[in-house]
């Protein structure tokens, strides 16, 4: 499958900190890919640099969130705004 093969330099996220009942219901691998999509949306060719950062940011996500639909929630919000981010930061670099 693609999807999945787009994932295997991903290395596992981080276990968390602070462990929730609900922590169980999401699956390590769901995790692998939500830490690869925000790679991804952050730097579509990621390095390591990017992947340590997505890996921090899933799993502050994760050990924030109070269930799982607002992990995806949190997941899907984050994604979303990373792009427009990246070009505000960038466009405030080309202003200094």
């Amino acid at each position: 499958e693609s999807e999945q093969s787009g994932n295997e330099c991903i290395p596992h996220p981080d276990d968390p900190m602070i462990n929730l009942a609900w922590h169980s219901a999401v699956e390590v691998e769901k995790r692998k890919h939500v830490v690869s999509n925000d790679s991804k949306a952050i730097f579509p060719c990621s390095n390591q640099t990017v992947i340590k950062f997505a890996k921090n940011t899933e799993r502050t996500i994760f050990e924030s969130a109070g269930s799982k639909s607002e992990y995806y929630s949190l997941v899907k919000d984050k994604l979303d705004r990373a792009p427009k981010q990246l070009l505000e930061k960038a466009a405030k670099r080309l202003r200094e």
